[in-house]
Formats: C-alpha cells, structure tokens, sequence
C-alpha cells in the first residue's frame, strides 16, 4: 500500500510537470521473486491503467528497470528464469543484470560499474539473507537465515558485535 501510493504521488507530480514527456523512473532493487513480481505488477499497472488515469503522460512515461547482479531468479530452474526474463522485457521492463548497487540517491541508483540511472522511485526487493561468507562465522541465524540482533541491532548473545542491513 505504502509503495502503491508513493507510486500515484510520484505519477500525480509527473503529470503536471512542464516537462512531463520526461515521465516517471522506477528502479526495482532486486531479481529475486519479490523483485521480478513487483516489476510485473508495475508493468501490468502501467499497461492497464496509466492511460486513463493520466491521459497527460504519454509514450514512455513511466520506465521501469529491474536491476539484479547475476541472474534472475537464481534459485529457479534455467527455462524458468529464461521464460520470467523474456515475459519482463516483452512488457517493456528493462532487465539489468551484471552489477551491484554502490549508492541509492534520492532521485538515482548509482551501479557498481558507474553507470547512473535516474529514479523517482526507487523500491528495494533484494533478500534479507547475510552474503554466503558470513554465514561461516557462526552467528545466530533466525529461521529466514538473517542474523539474530536486538532492538540496538546489537548480535544476539555478542555483546559490542553489531549488525545492520
């Protein structure tokens, strides 16, 4: 809901901007399912119901980008990844695999390889899950894999040991 409203006032600002042909950029962090369902969900939004919403915004006025390191969808079986990635691009999202995010800024994502992409909306759907190396230390890990901390996100049972993100 919070997504989905941001997203209308963002659209509602971009609809009365003398330069509206410029549209609205929306950036998906992420090509696990959370990231590839939500950049259908916004294709199929725009497809469907942008038009008579906003008959100001035309053409490619509302772009979206799903950005992923490696491939999308790893964990699935290759056809399945093959298929998801072919059905986001027919729907015009723009599938960007082979860097990292190095910086969210208000109104950009900056990538690993330098490249920076214009957002008015940014929605981050990557996993929660700390990188395979520190899954070595020996920390405790919830049921979802993510490190157990406290409300001062101190590690639980490590006392000075912090973890974030």
């Amino acid at each position: 809901i919070a997504i989905r409203d941001t997203l209308f006032t963002r659209l509602e600002r971009a609809a009365v901007r003398p330069d509206r042909d410029k549209g609205l950029s929306v950036v998906v962090i992420g090509g696990g399912p959370t990231g590839v369902e939500m950049a259908g969900a916004l294709a199929e939004l725009r497809d469907q119901g942008l038009e008579p919403a906003y008959p100001e915004l035309e053409g490619d006025a509302f772009r979206i980008t799903l950005l992923q390191r490696s491939e999308i969808l790893k964990p699935f079986l290759p056809k399945l990844r093959t298929y998801a990635a072919a059905q986001l691009r027919r729907r015009d999202v723009t599938v960007r695999l082979g860097a990292g995010v190095e910086e969210v800024c208000p109104d950009s994502v900056r990538l690993s390889d330098g490249t920076v992409l214009p957002s008015d909306l940014t929605i981050w759907a990557t996993g929660v899950a700390p990188h395979e190396e520190v899954r070595h230390w020996s920390l405790p890990l919830d049921e979802g894999d993510r490190i157990r901390v406290g409300a001062d996100l101190q590690v639980e049972g490590l006392p000075g040991v912090f973890a974030a993100g």
